[in-house]
């Protein structure tokens, strides 16, 4: 018996080599907010883990284990500013 080899498939350089993410136009992260009013960003997720949900709504519906960014235009935007500047 003969063993045949064969020759792997030829790599397709017309993909693009980067993996797509998110676009950073459309997402405001913790980070940026952070560096904006020049808060620790350790400092502002304690704050938002100890947030009040009556006093913070749009914060309060933040789901555990997930990103602290949202949607340019979202409410929590104002809230978590607002939060970080007390």
């Amino acid at each position: 018996m003969t063993d045949t080899l064969q020759a792997a498939p030829a790599a397709d350089d017309s993909k693009p080599t980067k993996k797509t993410t998110k676009a950073s136009t459309d997402v405001v992260t913790l980070s940026s907010i952070c560096k904006e009013l020049k808060v620790e960003p350790t400092i502002a997720r304690a704050k938002l883990r100890a947030v009040d949900p009556k006093e913070y709504p749009a914060i309060a519906k933040h789901k555990h284990g997930t990103s602290w960014e949202w949607k340019k235009g979202d409410a929590a935007i104002k809230e978590v500013k607002a939060l970080l500047k007390d």
